[in-house]
């Protein structure tokens, strides 16, 4: 049974406190990836799955947050970029509670970055980033469907906006549940780092659903838990 409001609430607040597809995810068949258009406003539900891992970055006993076998709205996850000869990036195994031999370089790194200015910058670029899969359905989208996307994105991006939204107003809390969620207005800004252009968030309203979901469907959404690819602790290497 879902338990959404105080547990994403609590989780928000916490955080704000402290294949098919790419080839760090293992997409499911019928499940595309949803880009947003730059400089449009876009309604999306944020739709729950069932969590089954037990290392789950949101994982609280306290707020109650992605606890095995209860419903949860994110998967969030490690990555690391730019890695070997292609420049790849790669999911970063501690997002499984596992050894990562790129953060135990990084640490290296760290140890002579004070006088070694070359190992200073590597180890900045290995540095993981903290990014978030949603399952998403769109409405009323030019070139999307009315069904659900996965939607990679960064927690700066997105969620770390999110955040302060909803410990605004905690009522906003049960956006993600399927019978009495909402849905989210979310205006899209075009942004450039370095000379490449990306969605950016420039504000996020919630507002009432057109229509409320079946609390069965969650029966026929795709595991987000299962959808990360961790290559081997060696290949890493």
């Amino acid at each position: 049974m879902a338990h959404f409001g105080s547990n994403v609430s609590g989780n928000s607040a916490k955080k704000m406190s402290e294949s098919d597809g790419l080839g760090y995810i293992r997409l499911p068949k019928n499940l595309g990836f949803f880009n947003p258009p730059m400089d449009a406003k876009v309604t999306l539900d944020i739709l729950p799955y069932i969590v089954t891992d037990e290392q789950h970055i949101d994982r609280d006993k306290d707020t109650g947050s992605a606890m095995v076998g209860e419903q949860w709205y994110k998967r969030p996850y490690f990555a690391h970029r730019g890695i070997g000869p292609f420049n790849e990036t790669v999911v970063c195994p501690s997002t499984f509670g596992m050894k990562c031999p790129i953060c135990e370089y990084r640490k290296e790194l760290l140890s002579r970055a004070k006088t070694d200015e070359k190992a200073a910058e590597e180890a900045k670029a290995l540095k993981p980033t903290l990014r978030n899969l949603y399952l998403v359905l769109p409405i009323g989208l030019k070139d999307h469907e009315e069904r659900p996307y996965l939607w990679d994105i960064s927690q700066y991006i997105f969620q770390k906006q999110l955040d302060p939204e909803i410990l605004e107003d905690e009522s906003r809390a049960i956006f993600p549940d399927l019978e009495q969620g909402l849905s989210l207005r979310i205006r899209i800004e075009k942004a450039n780092f370095q000379g490449r252009d990306y969605a950016d968030i420039g504000r996020i309203d919630f507002i009432e659903r057109d229509q409320q979901y079946d609390p069965e469907y969650i029966n026929d959404l795709p595991n987000l838990d299962e959808m990360l690819i961790v290559l081997p602790y060696k290949e890493l290497q």
